[in-house]
């Protein structure tokens, strides 16, 4: 970045259509680095069909930073990669910041996102923060699984269960998780959301447990320019667990291709 921070990512894949990902809050405690296998996997349905560059957030990340000055960080490393204008797809905590740069992509993926705080999601985020502060680190990866997946999904972790106050250890980026979420307490783009041209498709659990989906319903009626799909079986880990996720995202980029 311009001030001198790291700014991680990965990129993968040799189709037509040039796609950034901005992740989710998870991305506060593991980076794009070190999560890149796991992310490659993940995409390996893209792989012929887009060019992937996943971004983490800037390392360090101060207090207070806010939403609109992180946004400045992916338009500048997006410039530098030669992928700026590429359709960008925003996970959970990453939607706020990619509303930022709306106009200068040629689309947006809106998933398991949200435009304004609302209670669900602020109770959530006060719990994660508690659990960091008092170094409950086996709590909060457990409550993060029952958050983010099914309850089917969830109840093959149930064996690891046991071993989490051994397994789970503190993070060295557990103030940049707090810094990264306390960023989302302001957030309110309801204003700005009519003002977002580009094509765009908002995909979302019906049982999210942090972010709920009239969340998603009300930023549909709210973009000039946009489709919603709301899958009924799933959370908050919709686009990691659901495979009509992975089909639904390819026929919306093809667009781009």
């Amino acid at each position: 970045t311009p001030d001198g921070a790291k700014v991680e990512y990965v990129q993968f894949g040799r189709g037509p259509v040039s796609v950034v990902t901005i992740p989710g809050a998870g991305d506060g405690l593991n980076t794009v680095r070190k999560a890149g296998l796991q992310l490659a996997i993940l995409y390996r349905k893209r792989w012929k069909q887009c060019r992937m560059t996943v971004f983490s957030r800037r390392i360090p990340y101060p207090a207070g930073f806010g939403v609109a000055a992180l946004a400045k960080d992916f338009v500048f490393a997006a410039e530098q990669l030669g992928v700026k204008t590429a359709v960008w797809e925003l996970n959970s905590a990453g939607g706020p910041v990619g509303q930022q740069v709306a106009f200068l992509v040629q689309g947006m993926v809106l998933t398991s996102t949200l435009h304004r705080m609302n209670g669900l999601t602020r109770s959530t985020i006060d719990r994660w923060i508690e659990q960091v502060q008092a170094g409950e680190w086996a709590d909060l990866m457990w409550d993060t699984v029952q958050r983010t997946y099914t309850e089917q999904r969830a109840r093959r972790y149930r064996f690891i269960k046991p071993l989490l106050p051994i397994l789970a250890r503190p993070s060295q980026y557990a103030d940049r998780f707090v810094n990264l979420l306390q960023d989302l307490y302001p957030v309110d783009h309801t204003a700005q959301l009519p003002q977002i041209i580009c094509p765009v498709w908002i995909s979302h659990g019906a049982a999210d447990q942090v972010i709920p989906v009239e969340v998603a319903r009300e930023a549909d009626a709210l973009l000039p320019n946009s489709s919603l799909t709301v899958y009924l079986e799933y959370g908050h880990g919709n686009e990691v667990e659901n495979p009509a996720y992975s089909n639904d995202f390819l026929k919306f980029v093809s667009q781009f291709g």
